[in-house]
């Protein structure tokens, strides 16, 4: 049996958090993309309000579109409690001003 596109990424990439959800926004709107989905096809910003709006829709595309549905309800419970996309900055030096 060959390995899924999904399983073929979380395999080559295993650092990234491909069943997180990635909030996006754009001038023309915000939503939530799957990084398997922007892995494949890429994302326009003109794409973005098409995205799903809620985590509930986000978890639901994950469920019918991937094959990641076994894991994706322990997804949900702790989606809230992951921390933000971006690098923490709390680990830098203060800068030194004269």
């Amino acid at each position: 049996m060959s390995e899924s596109f999904e399983e073929q990424l979380e395999r080559a990439y295993p650092w990234i958090e491909w069943r997180k959800p990635l909030h996006a926004a754009s001038p023309q709107g915000k939503g939530i993309g799957c990084r398997y989905c922007i892995a494949r096809h890429g994302l326009k910003a003109a794409e973005i309000p098409a995205l799903p709006q809620t985590i509930a829709e986000f978890h639901a595309h994950l469920r019918d579109s991937h094959t990641v549905a076994k894991t994706v309800a322990h997804v949900a419970q702790n989606s809230s409690k992951t921390a933000p996309d971006s690098p923490s900055t709390s680990n830098r030096k203060p800068s030194k001003s004269q």
